[in-house]
């Protein structure tokens, strides 16, 4: 595989994940659907999100025009 092969694979994955990660998600999504539906309000007032349930997250999700502008700068490097 080559640097941009690599670099092209890391785009796409930054776009559009896969794997336990992505498992770990909508796991996550479903459980706090389920905390949220028994939260107690007075003992719990934040509201439960997916990210509280999945064990191994790292970082919250890039924003839509910082990946972009980094899907941009990829594909121009490969175009030279």
């Amino acid at each position: 595989m080559t640097s941009g092969q690599f670099t092209e694979w890391q785009a796409y994955f930054a776009e559009d994940p896969w794997g336990e990660e992505r498992a770990d998600l909508r796991s996550g999504i479903l459980a706090s659907l389920f905390a949220e539906a028994h939260r107690d309000a007075a003992k719990r007032p934040e509201p439960f999100r997916p990210v509280d349930f999945m064990p191994y997250h790292r970082r919250e999700p890039e924003r839509p025009e910082n990946l972009w502008a980094r899907l941009m700068q990829t594909f121009n490097r490969m175009g030279k």
